[in-house]
């Protein structure tokens, strides 16, 4: 038989190493006082409760948000706010980020723009002043991450007298590590059924799979095994039985389907043998009659059968 004896698992994949945490938003506080008796601006903000962590959900929205005012955004004008000449209002370019709060495990950091040109009767600004983005969301103590790598296959080993077996194994040289790859499902043993067996008749057989190793890592992506060993039995394997007793139904139910076939002939046979003299009598006692009937003026009353040339026995009374 040929097989594999132990085989690997991935497993722990989906198992983080590192405590998920949510980034958690605080409500918007109140807006303040517009910035101008007309035509001026408003603005509010939120805090951030909680940061992200992990591979957890990060912050990624605005804190501060502006709105016009003096007039708002109905356009009503107060009393005594005449409508300037029309300017609109412009935001300054992004600034560059500011750094990382964190230099591992997962961070926020911040960006903001200004007003460069204030609305005067125009569009007011509409839009965020403060942005956030995750960073340094790598792990702490980040170290580069290593692929486990198979060895090479040993020599296969010398054929069992009586099981007819060889077997040859390969190991893990490099694990994987810091999150790197593992390897992939396969098999550390191998065995191979060789060309003779020099012993008393036995079967060979698989024995049920044992229960799987604990994983290698407790997190991330680890290996983990389990193995099965051959048993050699002077007794069938049930499989065995099953498949002789399939082959013997099966040349039973050939030899009766020959045998079926081979009756339906001959009562073929029968049939056209007995259809066909039956139609040479019919023509035979024709020709007879027809040979005996009245010539020259005579009747011809037949009375009986003799034989005659053809073989058959007609009996003729001629009547002047």
């Amino acid at each position: 038989m040929s097989g594999p004896l132990v085989e690997l698992a991935k497993c722990n994949e989906d198992v983080s190493c590192t405590q998920p945490r949510d980034c958690v938003l605080g409500e918007w506080l109140a807006w303040s006082d517009c910035s101008c008796t007309c035509d001026g601006t408003r603005h509010r903000s939120r805090p951030i409760q909680v940061s992200g962590n992990g591979d957890a959900i990060y912050c990624n929205a605005s804190l501060v948000e502006l709105q016009p005012c003096n007039p708002g955004l109905d356009g009503q004008r107060p009393v005594g706010c005449e409508a300037p000449e029309v300017i609109d209002c412009v935001f300054e370019e992004w600034q560059n980020w500011l750094p990382c709060e964190v230099t591992c495990g997962g961070g926020q950091r911040s960006r903001a723009r200004n007003i460069q040109i204030p609305a005067k009767g125009g569009k007011q600004c509409r839009g965020d002043t403060l942005q956030l983005e995750p960073c340094n969301t790598q792990a702490c103590n980040y170290v580069p991450p290593v692929d486990c790598k198979w060895g090479l296959w040993d020599s296969w080993s010398d054929c069992g007298k009586c099981d007819g077996q060889k077997h040859r194994k390969r190991v893990i040289d490099v694990h994987n590590a810091h999150g790197g790859k593992p390897c992939e499902n396969g098999a550390s043993e191998e065995t191979a059924g060789c060309g003779s067996r020099n012993c008393h008749k036995f079967y060979c057989s698989w024995q049920d799979w044992g229960s799987w190793s604990p994983c290698t890592n407790v997190c991330g992506a680890g290996t983990r095994s389990r193995v099965r060993t051959l048993s050699a039995s002077s007794q069938k394997p049930q499989i065995q039985k099953l498949y002789d007793q399939f082959t013997e139904e099966n040349l039973e139910m050939e030899s009766l389907a020959k045998k079926l076939e081979s009756s339906r002939t001959q009562e073929m046979l029968v049939s056209f043998s007995a259809g066909a003299l039956s139609l040479l009598i019919v023509l035979a006692l024709s020709r007879v009659f027809q040979s005996t009937r009245t010539s020259s003026g005579q009747r011809q009353e037949y009375s009986g059968f003799e034989q005659d040339a053809s073989g058959f026995h007609v009996q003729a009374d001629i009547v002047e």
